[in-house]
């Protein structure tokens, strides 16, 4: 059942469906579950709906219409007691190969590779991170969701993992500093953030190209991803 999975091909995959403030999200989205069903994963959808925001749009200079769309998380893996639990996403603000394609490319090789991770963990593939209706933060809204149905889990497990922008250096594991608090916007973080971390490479590089038309597979690196995906797997392994 096994496919062989190349993390740069899917990354140039998951860029050319542009998954743009909501535009073409269903495509992303179907390009993730192609990959799953072809190696015998399942999944089950978390669909809500979310809105652009005029806060968001000016920030980064964007000149779209704001709407509302729908959208999902994809849940792969335990949805009763999962030791780790990851959280990726697969919407983007630019072309997105760093942020974040590569996340999302590096959690589904761990489970392509190790289909039974999936026995005591659990994926959460969300379709929205970049945009918010809510305020004053107008981004993360797919993971707030997902806390909203399935907080239990994120309360019970061992260790909650946000794979956001690897692969363009060595990972890190990031803790309680102000990137942390950026990429992790639970509402009840305060009740979790001991056991949460953000993985994530070159903090220095990801400012310069975050949601800008540089983000593109060129400042990735085939050996830091791959280490990354290997070190994803070793650290889930020993919780």
């Amino acid at each position: 059942m096994y496919q062989k999975f190349d993390l740069m091909e899917f990354i140039n995959q998951l860029v050319a469906c542009e998954p743009r403030l909501g535009k073409n999200l269903i495509k992303a989205e179907k390009l993730i579950a192609k990959t799953l069903e072809n190696n015998g994963l399942s999944y089950s959808h978390q669909p809500f709906i979310v809105a652009d925001t005029p806060e968001l749009a000016k920030e980064f200079k964007i000149k779209v219409p704001l709407e509302k769309h729908r959208t999902n998380n994809l849940l792969v893996g335990n949805l009763s007691n999962p030791k780790s639990i990851l959280l990726t996403h697969f919407d983007a603000i630019g072309p997105g190969a760093l942020d974040n394609a590569s996340g999302v490319a590096v959690c589904l090789k761990v489970l392509v590779k190790h289909p039974d991770f999936t026995q005591d963990n659990l994926v959460v593939f969300s379709g929205s991170e970049e945009t918010s209706p809510e305020k004053p933060v107008y981004w993360g809204y797919g993971y707030r969701m997902f806390e909203k149905k399935y907080g239990r889990l994120l309360k019970n497990c061992r260790a909650i993992y946000v794979v956001d922008c690897v692969g363009d250096a060595k990972l890190h594991f990031f803790q309680g500093d102000y990137y942390f608090r950026q990429a992790v916007p639970l509402k009840n973080l305060e009740l979790v953030k001991y056991k949460t971390f953000v993985l994530t490479g070159s903090v220095k590089y990801l400012l310069a190209v975050c949601h800008t038309r540089k983000d593109t597979i060129a400042g990735l690196s085939e050996k830091y991803l791959e280490a990354s995906y290997k070190e994803l797997v070793s650290v889930c392994c020993l919780i």
